[in-house]
């Protein structure tokens, strides 16, 4: 008996640890208004103006994800070059997350403690020489520059395009200056994507232009008048959630639209566990129990509404899937101890 505890109980730690162990990743989904951004489509700023991107690209860096009933982890040294020409999906590292409740993050470059403008051999990040960093990295020299000197560091954006009633105007915004480096705190869910947890935020590029005078055109290096206000706009609001915060330990799914309420009780069991399941729409719904092999054990077809007793299941750790239409919605672990 006692040796049986202790197994039940090494693999409770196993699956605590390979649970918590999750893969996080941001993906920005680039807006102007309620429809997909798009480099040279003219577009209606929010006081009235026409204007054209012909470039758009920013820094984000200090990030931290909130999670777990309010706990908080940074990406340590994650440095993101965000295009918004691109869809890209950036990697924020492995972190003990069961769910995201939240993500903080600054528009820019982070300048360290204790930065000396007057000596570039003691400045940090947004001073320091961007040839110190491999190629691939967000940081190193980039063609369209990204950089403008140490002393006044990396541009944190830079927007480019034209103006007036036939967008004839040339604009163009290199958004800088450590005064700048603006948070932006955000209430976001996460897609769990295959095991992965992915962050999908909004980004509505028009409300960037709020307040920013485009009436004639402008050559702006600055981190000053418009360019600060510029940079505010991202700081208060081009972002937006695209989900918001699921606690996982209930399961209520409303990734990408699948709606419904999940529960399996007892966990651990000593025999039976009862699953509750509640869908918002008529779908097809099938459940399959893997073990920890990743064999599957069982499966059940096109569950509904209501209660489902899963019945004599040997002693173990076994990953309950829900699927929809063939594609996995959720995942959950149940534990089987006598």
């Amino acid at each position: 008996m006692k040796k049986e505890f202790l197994l039940i109980n090494a693999l409770i730690f196993i699956l605590a640890v390979s649970y918590a162990q999750t893969n996080v990743k941001l993906r920005i989904l680039h807006k102007s208004g309620n429809q997909d951004f798009k480099l040279g489509e003219v577009v209606v700023t929010p006081d009235g103006y026409n204007f054209k991107f012909t470039r758009l690209q920013y820094y984000i860096s200090g990030i931290t994800l909130i999670h777990d009933k309010g706990l908080e982890s940074k990406a340590q040294d994650v440095y993101i070059l965000e295009d918004a020409s691109l869809r890209q999906t950036h990697d924020l590292g492995v972190h003990n997350v069961e769910y995201i409740e939240g993500i903080r993050f600054h528009i820019g470059v982070d300048n360290g403690p204790n930065p000396n403008p007057n000596d570039p051999s003691t400045n940090t990040t947004n001073h320091a020489d961007p040839a110190l960093w491999p190629s691939d990295h967000a940081l190193s020299l980039k063609s369209p520059a990204m950089h403008w000197g140490w002393a006044s560091g990396y541009r944190f954006v830079c927007m480019e395009g034209f103006s007036g009633p036939s967008t004839n105007l040339s604009c163009e915004m290199h958004a800088l200056g450590d005064k700048n480096y603006n948070e932006v705190n955000l209430l976001a869910g996460a897609v769990n994507n295959g095991g992965e947890m992915v962050i999908e935020i909004n980004a509505d590029y028009l409300q960037s232009l709020n307040n920013v005078d485009m009436a004639t055109g402008f050559y702006l290096h600055s981190q000053n008048g418009k360019a600060a206000t510029f940079l505010n706009n991202f700081k208060t609001s081009v972002f937006t959630p695209f989900m918001d915060p699921i606690k996982n330990t209930t399961s209520v799914g409303q990734v990408s639209g699948h709606d419904y309420r999940m529960s399996l009780y007892p966990n651990p069991s000593k025999g039976n566990v009862l699953l509750n399941f509640n869908p918002m729409h008529q779908k097809v719904y099938n459940l399959v129990i893997f073990d920890l092999k990743g064999d599957k054990i069982r499966e059940y077809q096109s569950i509904e509404k209501g209660n489902l007793v899963i019945q004599e299941l040997p002693l173990g750790i076994y990953s309950v899937s829900l699927f929809e239409n063939d594609e996995i919605i959720e995942n959950k672990k149940i534990v089987i101890s006598r």
